[in-house]
């Protein structure tokens, strides 16, 4: 039975000015964002508030709840009454973030015999982000005036969802600060490719700036080339960006492809010099027959792919028996520490924003454990040959006393697995 979605619109927002579902996150209200977030994962998607509460034109209907008192209980037991008899997904106004990922969990934790799912983070849950089963209606109707809603749950014996991993994303925007802090979370929903095509031009100017990007001309390139065996037929540089590693295969005498989503940024490698030949493609969907390149070079790249697992394999298929893959990429406790800290082993987009002698560059990434680059190279028939954390060489120490951490600390990961 296709479940209920509900956006709990009913809190005061006193911090706020009192318009809570009003409040402009990006020039939309509050109330748009969220209702967006639960029809990606919910067809039926309703708004629930009471009668004096303030809300801007929306195209969900609109139920108002009764009793008006403040309880948040009263808004699961509107949408629970109005699903009759259907699963019920509620999210708050003020929580515009929520991932599909953790809907459709506790959905499914419903879908599977559970009074209601909840998400727990910080030692905290989330009772007004849940999904409640039909039968949660009965004892939430019956709850007694004042019982706090954590102990009618706990009498429910809701399933708990561990939300650890989520970070900010189920941030409750209470105050103009967190509007703000939400804003830069929204570069988060951008997929990864399309956010480096509306950055292209920043990091072309930034890429080919040994001093600028000195730690890659410095550290990560040097120990990539490394890695590298002798040039074949066909060499193919997996998210080759602005071409800077092609242009020096190419002089080392590889025949180098590039593969880049961004066209923009595939337009400035095909327009240097030396010019490189680019496919403007997703990783996924190489439109090359199996077995026609000798070695493939994913330089940063593994941090961009949306999909890993099927990226690998695409790389596989297209590599000859015999031929290698080589990866320089960011340590995962690196990326983790990036990514904010929270579950090492969740795969955790996020946006990182440097600034540097002038310039600025926006990196949009995806943090994911060692567990799933060697799970996704072995599922793919690639056998690792080396695996390395380098560290800064001393020319480097002492041009830049900054990158004295990356001898305590890893930076990088790299490595070479070949076609078997």
């Amino acid at each position: 039975m296709k479940p209920l979605g509900a956006v709990l619109a009913g809190g005061r927002g006193s911090r706020l000015g009192g318009k809570k579902a009003t409040a402009e996150l990006r020039g939309r209200p509050l109330l748009d964002w969220t209702v967006e977030a639960l029809r990606r994962t919910v067809e039926d998607v309703v708004v629930i508030a009471k009668e004096a509460t303030p809300l801007p034109p929306t195209d969900a209907p609109v139920w108002r709840s009764e009793p008006a008192d403040f309880h948040p209980r009263h808004g699961i037991v509107s949408a629970l009454r109005g699903a009759r008899g259907r699963p019920v997904v509620v999210v708050p106004v003020d929580m515009p973030l929520v991932p599909e990922a953790l809907i459709e969990t506790m959905l499914a934790l419903v879908d599977d015999g559970a009074s209601a799912a909840i998400p727990e983070a910080g030692g905290h849950i989330h009772p007004l982000c849940a999904a409640y089963h039909p039968s949660a209606l009965a004892p939430l109707e019956s709850a007694g005036r004042d019982e706090p809603l954590k102990r009618t749950l706990d009498r429910l014996g809701a399933a708990v969802v561990s939300a650890e991993h989520l970070g900010g994303r189920l941030l409750n925007i209470n105050t103009p600060a967190d509007l703000a802090i939400a804003e830069r979370m929204l570069d988060e929903r951008v997929p990864v490719s399309e956010a480096w095509d509306a950055h292209a031009e920043d990091w072309i100017a930034w890429a080919r700036s040994a001093e600028h990007d000195h730690v890659y001309w410095l550290f990560a390139r040097p120990r990539l080339l490394e890695l590298l065996p002798e040039p074949g037929q066909l060499t193919l540089d997996v998210g080759c960006g602005e071409g800077r590693l092609a242009r020096e295969l190419q002089e080392l005498g590889h025949t180098v492809l590039g593969v880049d989503s961004s066209p923009r940024l595939a337009e400035a490698a095909r327009a240097a010099d030396p010019p490189t030949q680019v496919l403007v493609r997703s990783v996924v969907d190489l439109p090359l027959d199996d077995g026609v390149a000798d070695l493939a070079v994913a330089c940063m790249s593994l941090l961009c792919f949306e999909d890993l697992d099927a990226s690998v394999a695409e790389i596989a298929r297209v590599l000859r028996p015999g031929g290698s893959f080589c990866f320089a990429t960011l340590h995962p406790s690196n990326s983790s520490a990036q990514a904010g800290g929270g579950s090492y082993f969740a795969e955790t987009p996020f946006v990182d924003i440097r600034e540097r002698l002038g310039l600025s560059m926006t990196f949009h990434d995806i943090h994911r454990p060692l567990s799933a680059i060697t799970g996704a190279l072995e599922r793919a028939g690639l056998l690792l040959e080396t695996l390395r954390e380098p560290l800064p060489d001393a020319d480097h120490l002492a041009s830049h006393p900054e990158v004295a951490r990356w001898r305590r600390e890893p930076c990088f990961l790299h490595g070479r697995a070949v076609k078997r």
